[in-house]
């Protein structure tokens, strides 16, 4: 056995570096205790039988087995920061929380957490928003409202206002710019306060939908009033939609590196 002189623990005569959890220093070659019987060469090999794995902890670097309460690798000393819980265990070995058999724990912050995998079925706070921005950009097309003046009505959506020369204004193009403009922060990751940017363009989706109501009102009530306005999905998708993707950039909560919470570890914080 080979002795830590830092923490006095004892590892395999094979460790190269100290299996204690608080330390994992490396081990001198010398430090064998006397007496001790010599060990083959022969490259250790991994078990895979439910009693191995209740013992050991292989490690991701090198799949060398080492002690189940290990914190580095005895062989390459690399940082062990997957736990595997054991056969049949219900619970996190490090944190007590509740996990699948043979599954790592899902807790962020316990040692054995990991990070998500890429997984297609995940549902993710950038789904999310680029879906939203994908319905706000749709709105534009979609009928925004209804005039009506002596019995005959006419739809109007931000394309017709916008592509109407005579009656229509640029500036209805903001009812498509700023979805557009969350499309792409969402896209390109590393814009900096990303989530108070997308909360910003949203809100500026809703201002503009807003303004162009306003702005149709006062063309009717120029006409003495002979021409009504009524509301359609288009005006109210943008409302909606605008207000959910504002809760989202701002309420999705983010782990401390900066990446946001998945849909899962979501649900686990709602329900704990």
């Amino acid at each position: 056995m080979k002795v830590c002189p830092k923490c006095s623990t004892q590892s395999e005569l094979s460790a190269a570096f100290c299996g204690n959890k608080a330390c994992g220093i490396l081990l001198p070659s010398d430090s064998s205790e006397p007496g001790s019987a010599p060990i083959s060469a022969a490259p250790p090999t991994q078990s895979h039988s439910p009693s191995a794995l209740a013992s050991d902890r292989p490690c991701p670097s090198c799949h060398t087995p080492n002690a189940y309460n290990a914190s580095f690798c005895g062989s390459c000393g690399n940082s062990i920061v997957v736990i595997t819980a054991p056969h049949r265990a219900a619970f996190c070995p490090s944190c007590g929380t509740a996990t699948a058999p043979g599954q790592p724990c899902s807790t962020y912050g316990c040692s054995s957490h990991t990070a998500p995998t890429s997984n297609t079925s995940e549902i993710s706070k950038s789904l999310v928003l680029k879906i939203l921005a994908a319905c706000l950009m749709i709105c534009f097309f979609l009928p925004f409202g209804v005039l009506s003046c002596a019995g005959q009505t006419a739809e109007i959506s931000g394309f017709s206002l916008s592509t109407d020369l005579e009656n229509g204004s640029p500036l209805v193009l903001a009812l498509l710019a700023f979805p557009l403009a969350m499309l792409i922060v969402q896209i390109v990751s590393s814009v900096p306060y990303a989530r108070f940017i997308q909360a910003g363009l949203a809100a500026g989706t809703i201002i503009s939908a807003l303004i162009t109501r306003a702005a149709i009102i006062d063309a009717a009530r120029g006409n003495f009033g002979a021409i009504q306005y009524e509301d359609r999905i288009g005006f109210y998708a943008y409302l909606i939609l605008g207000a959910v993707a504002i809760s989202i950039a701002l309420l999705w909560k983010e782990h401390p590196d900066g990446t946001p919470f998945t849909f899962a570890e979501m649900k686990n914080n709602i329900m704990s």
